[in-house]
């Protein structure tokens, strides 16, 4: 067990910024405008118009997906450059991209042409259906399964933030129709999100077949930091482990709880959410231990410990 260690948590695509985001990192230097620079280059795609507050970018999931991405390797590379230690490395679904960067398991335009891959064979899947995910907080795990198998066979719990808060996936009328039922039941909120694609789910089963061909493709190193795996908890540490996590983030169930619980046992007492927004930071709040989380506006306050 390692005492007094950090994790670094990358976080999925965002629904919504701090605002500040921008601003903050380009005050640590070229890092922000030069990866914007990078990656708008390697998709041919503009990305330097992004602005958290006045053009956000939101209405696009595949942009959506790459601005995340960018922020959290400026992150990574912040971190590497002040005052770094390593620790234990996690990435929340989409998040594992930007996770394998400050690792340095894959180089950036390799995690931009792994987001892009990813998102073609999983639209290449769902392309005759509509899919949808959405959010439960206040009813337990089991009390939602009973919900699901009762009434809503086509949907999925694929991940459990904390006790009672889950991530369920499928067919989106019956998400719709969970997410009514589940605020009769006397959930505390319950709503659906705003994406069109059934993540995590075995609806995915055919996108990673599709996507464990592209990665090959990719260069693959060993992780220089330990990665926890979201699915099972393992710990990866090498190419091989690396690639089987890849496929199997597309189409298996996650628990970031568990993957929490898992860190904080190995010694675990200060975390930081390297990404937009503040989702993981929230999600920290409901899970116990002894811990202090820091999301990105408070990126300052964690570089001084």
């Amino acid at each position: 067990m390692t005492s007094n260690a950090i994790g670094y948590l990358f976080p999925a695509f965002v629904s919504a910024y701090l605002g500040e985001e921008k601003s903050l990192l380009q005050s640590y230097g070229p890092s922000y405008d030069n990866l914007m620079e990078e990656a708008s280059s390697f998709l041919s795609l503009d990305l330097r118009c992004f602005d958290p507050e006045n053009n956000p970018m939101l209405d696009d999931e595949l942009k959506t997906q790459y601005i995340t991405y960018v922020i959290s390797c400026v992150i990574s590379e912040i971190l590497h450059r002040d005052h770094y230690r390593k620790g234990f490395v996690a990435g929340y679904s989409m998040g594992i991209y930007a996770a394998l960067y400050h690792c340095r398991s894959i180089s950036f335009v390799d995690g931009l042409a792994l987001i892009r891959g990813a998102f073609h064979c999983i639209s290449a899947t769902t392309c005759d259906k509509q899919f949808g995910m959405g959010t439960i907080i206040g009813l337990s795990e089991e009390e939602t399964h009973d919900l699901i198998n009762d009434h809503f066979p086509g949907t999925e719990i694929i991940n459990t933030n904390s006790k009672h808060s889950l991530i369920v996936s499928g067919l989106h009328h019956e998400i719709e129709g969970l997410v009514k039922l589940a605020m009769h039941e006397g959930a505390l909120n319950a709503r659906i999100l705003p994406v069109t694609v059934p993540y995590h789910s075995s609806y995915m089963a055919p996108a990673a077949t599709c996507f464990e061909e592209f990665i090959r493709k990719i260069s693959i190193k060993q992780p220089q930091q330990e990665m926890i795996s979201v699915i099972d908890r393992s710990r990866i540490s090498s190419a091989g482990q690396v690639k089987t996590e890849l496929i199997r983030n597309i189409s298996h169930t996650l628990n970031w709880k568990m993957t929490m619980d898992t860190m904080i046992n190995l010694g675990v007492n200060v975390f930081l959410e390297c990404g937009a927004g503040n989702n993981l930071f929230r999600t920290g709040k409901f899970i116990d231990g002894d811990f202090r989380i820091f999301p990105i506006n408070k990126l300052p306050e964690f570089l001084k410990l």
